[in-house]
């Protein structure tokens, strides 16, 4: 699932990058033309990457918000918390290994 969240991700910032490529070709060619002065077309340009920058911020953060509620409802175990099982199963073999050298000899510790 978490597969298909990051193909729309990639999706749409493709067609991001696509349409900024796309603005840069009209700007130049618009002043070619001599219908925008370089300045002018330079701040179109600036603009409007500024503009797609914040909006693509925006759609990631809106993203890993719904992404995060959707895992949440289906009780997923993540990464982070699957680590922290496995340091907890460590510590506790190490534990178990203490007390049965401690207990060679005398009665076993699990029967």
């Amino acid at each position: 699932m978490e597969d298909t969240f990051k193909k729309i991700v990639y999706t749409g910032l493709g067609a991001l990058s696509l349409a900024k490529s796309k603005m840069d070709e009209v700007v130049d060619d618009l002043i070619d033309r001599g219908r925008l002065s370089r300045e002018e077309g330079e701040k179109i340009a600036k603009d409007f990457r500024k503009d797609s920058a914040s909006s693509k911020e925006a759609v990631e953060s809106e993203l890993q918000q719904w992404m995060e509620k959707a895992l949440n409802k289906m009780d997923i175990a993540r990464r982070k918390d699957l680590e922290q099982l496995q340091k907890q199963v460590e510590e506790l073999q190490k534990r178990v290994t203490v007390l049965e050298s401690k207990n060679s000899g005398s009665e076993p510790l699990i029967k």
